[in-house]
């Protein structure tokens, strides 16, 4: 049964064993999600994980976003690893 909110999905106790057995299979599991400012989502799934990457696409999002995405998942206990910039044009 699909639960009525996806945030019930993502701290549900089957998305928790699901991520315990990926873990215990893999030296890293990647876990795309939406971008930090736009998925509400995504501090919520951050918190599943040990640590957190921050892609930021070159030259399409203004410094004061990344600092307040950067903002939103430390305010919620994330361990942010760094920062990837993408698509980059030197």
């Amino acid at each position: 049964r699909r639960p009525d909110n996806p945030t019930q999905l993502l701290t549900s106790p089957a998305m928790k064993r699901v991520l315990r057995q990926l873990a215990a299979r893999s030296d890293l599991v990647i876990i795309d999600t939406a971008p930090v400012l736009v998925g509400g989502d995504v501090p919520v799934l951050a918190r599943a994980v040990d640590q957190a990457m921050l892609l930021v696409r070159w030259d399409r999002r203004p410094a004061a976003d990344v600092a307040a995405a950067l903002r939103r998942l430390v305010v919620v206990g994330v361990q942010v690893a760094g920062a990837v910039m993408t698509m980059a044009d030197v």
